[in-house]
């Protein structure tokens, strides 16, 4: 009814990123990167929940948050904060190398947040331009799936 969910309150979000580009020569450059996404009330929605994965915002999922290092898409607490450091080198005219690492925190509740354990990710990818899209692979790992990834990608995302 506009007013109430369930007949109570409803839930807010609350999301913030914050991304550059630092060249620092003509084939290399440095991308940080801060977001998070934060949920308040109660009987949130399982359609408007947290997600971490990927390397793409919204990819699979509207609510979901990439991660370096993670390959597939995990539920996270209601609160979450993350940061991301990416190198990307310029190799040749079609050839390119990044390199990422991730820090996350995620919890339910907000007080705890930045003192529970965070979690890690990492991960390295080439990637070469063809007339049909980029041609890739990436090696992903980090501290939440603890296990070693390889993804594979052939041509455009849609």
């Amino acid at each position: 009814n506009f007013a109430q969910y369930n007949h109570h309150t409803g839930f807010s979000e609350l999301s913030g990123l914050w991304l550059t580009n630092i060249p620092l020569s003509h084939s290399f450059s440095l991308q940080p990167m801060a977001y998070g996404r934060m949920l308040f009330g109660s009987e949130i929605p399982y359609t408007r929940l947290n997600n971490v994965g990927g390397p793409w915002f919204g990819h699979y999922l509207e609510e979901q948050m990439p991660f370096a290092g993670s390959h597939n898409v995990e539920i996270a607490g209601n609160r979450m904060a993350a940061a991301q450091l990416q190198g990307q080198w310029h190799l040749t005219t079609n050839n390119y190398m990044a390199a990422a690492a991730a820090i996350m925190f995620d919890h339910n509740d907000l007080d705890r947040l930045l003192r529970t354990k965070p979690h890690y990710g990492f991960r390295t990818a080439w990637a070469y331009r063809t007339v049909l899209g980029p041609v890739g692979a990436s090696l992903n790992y980090n501290t939440r799936q603890k296990e070693v990834s390889l993804y594979i990608n052939l041509g455009y995302e849609f």
